[in-house]
């Protein structure tokens, strides 16, 4: 068995979109969006969280996720970065203000 020392490391400016996300929408809402990163380090065993694109702010449906997954890799082929790829989702479910009764976001 091998074990690997894999190190992620998130950028102020995704970690600022999230929460700002999150603080404008998240009370009422789910939210959700699109992380954007890259491998680095010795073979790559890095992994560097760089931005965050929102996406939505209630229950995505499959043409809103596939719209913006082709929107955001459209945008990263543009902007000529090889190592910049979409990576993962991010997704925050809405506020339930201590009230123990599940909510939409929940089920």
């Amino acid at each position: 068995m091998s074990t690997s020392n894999q190190h992620i490391s998130v950028s102020s400016l995704a970690e600022t979109k999230m929460a700002l996300h999150s603080a404008k929408h998240g009370l009422s809402n789910p939210i959700h969006g699109i992380v954007i990163g890259k491998r680095s380090g010795d073979d790559n065993n890095a992994l560097e969280i760089v931005d965050a694109i929102p996406v939505c702010h209630e229950v995505p449906t499959k043409p809103i996720v596939d719209m913006a997954l082709r929107f955001v890799d459209a945008h990263l082929q543009q902007q000529g970065d090889d190592d910049l790829t979409i990576i993962g989702w991010y997704t925050s479910n809405a506020s339930t203000l201590d009230d123990d009764t599940p909510n939409l976001s929940a089920c």
